[in-house]
């Protein structure tokens, strides 16, 4: 897990804000990763691992990173059970998860230390439809260069570089945005 744990660092880009995030994409197809942690780390029966990977590979890769990222991996089951035995919406798309919801699945500490991490790895996908966004502070932004070209009454403007995997314009051949 070790190594798993090392790729999802390496995978890390630092923000104009020196905030460290994963970009969107590079969490993949990680079939044979998620396999053996299931089978070696997790205590999961083997009638079980092939849900449990559909479960993640549908939609619950940054749920399980961040578990990985904590060292607490086995809790992917309790967020599976917990989660979708009633729903069938994916993991990931509960992101971000409140701290008291996170305390009904973790002990407190674990919670806290998932709460931090789990921003690193939802960075938002900027879009040419939305023009405005309210954005929690927590939330990092995936913009690796930042400079201020203007201003006035109502806020200042800033030139960024955006990673290519957070923004969907349309004709631009660039991350500068």
């Amino acid at each position: 897990m070790d190594v798993t744990r090392g790729k999802i660092r390496e995978a890390r880009y630092r923000n104009a804000d020196g905030r460290w995030f994963v970009p969107e994409g590079s969490l993949v197809s990680a079939l044979e990763v998620i396999r053996q942690s299931l089978q070696n780390h997790c205590d999961v029966e083997p009638f079980a691992v092939q849900w449990m990977i559909q479960a993640i590979e549908k939609g619950g890769r940054k749920t399980f990173a961040a578990l990985i990222l904590i060292r607490e991996e086995k809790k992917i089951i309790a967020f599976l059970e917990h989660y979708l035995q009633s729903d069938s919406q994916n993991l990931d798309s509960r992101l971000p998860f409140s701290k008291s919801e996170l305390e009904t699945i973790l002990s407190p500490d674990v919670a806290s230390e998932f709460y931090e991490h789990q921003w690193e790895l939802i960075a938002p996908v900027f879009t040419h439809r939305l023009l405005h966004r309210n954005i929690p502070i927590e939330f990092i932004l995936p913009f690796v260069e930042s400079r201020r070209i203007g201003g006035g009454g109502f806020g200042d403007v800033y030139e960024v570089v955006i990673t290519a995997g957070h923004h969907k314009f349309k004709d631009i051949n660039t991350t500068k945005v």
